[in-house]
């Protein structure tokens, strides 16, 4: 004797729309009923779900520190301390300025801009310097002779030259406490052209640099409106 199973209408409807749901995958169409509305709002929190986890790792990865942001730091405070450290200068040298020398010497290394607009000039050479007394500790020291070589090259390697400076003759002395004096005067320069004679200038030391500048006009703005630069060299360290 077979039993018959009473279904209630409810429950009915759900296996009438579970199966129309089925078939309707099978079938490549979606129904637009209650049941399939209830799966697709679950399906869709599952997969808003499953898009925020990656985020949250992303999150939790970015906010920890980068190692290379800490080796970085590392390095910039040792540069910065390698900077302050007087060691890292290089070996101190006596000053010639300050030991009471009558004769100073030196070299030239400056760049000069005889015409930014199309070129510029590198600049070498030696010089030295007589005086007729200890550079500081009185009023008017005074150069009795000086003589310069200056060998020029253009930065793109070209044009190498030479020019000579003598025959200083000083006008006047300024002197600003025991690191800045300054004579001026006239002094002859030469160039290709010839030697040009009177050509007013000044030769400047600050403590233990040299700046020598000559007229412009006086030279055709060879070496520029800038003065030539170079140091102050101790004995025997010149060569």
């Amino acid at each position: 004797m077979r039993r018959r199973r009473n279904h209630s209408k409810s429950e009915q409807q759900k296996v009438i729309l579970t199966a129309s749901f089925v078939f309707a995958v099978a079938g490549g169409l979606v129904l637009i009923t209650p049941a399939s509305i209830n799966f697709q709002l679950v399906l869709a929190q599952e997969v808003q779900g499953q898009q925020q986890q990656p985020s949250s790792t992303f999150n939790d990865t970015t906010s920890s520190p980068s190692p290379m942001t800490g080796s970085a730091s590392q390095t910039s405070s040792t540069s910065s301390s390698t900077t302050d450290n007087e060691t890292g200068i290089g070996e101190p040298l006596p000053s010639p300025t300050e030991m009471n020398a009558t004769m100073l010497r030196g070299e030239i290394g400056s760049i000069q801009s005889a015409n930014p607009e199309t070129f510029s000039w590198s600049t070498a050479g030696d010089w030295v310097m007589q005086l007729d007394g200890p550079l500081t500790g009185r009023a008017e020291p005074k150069i009795e002779s000086f003589n310069a070589t200056i060998n020029m090259v253009r930065l793109d390697g070209n044009v190498l030259h030479e020019h000579k400076i003598y025959n200083f003759n000083q006008s006047s002395v300024t002197q600003l406490g025991d690191d800045s004096t300054t004579f001026n005067g006239t002094m002859t320069i030469t160039l290709r052209e010839g030697p040009v004679e009177n050509a007013a200038g000044y030769i400047q030391l600050l403590g233990d640099s040299i700046a020598i500048w000559v007229d412009p006009r006086a030279v055709d703005n060879h070496f520029g409106t800038t003065p030539i630069h170079g140091m102050v060299l101790p004995e025997g360290d010149e060569e």
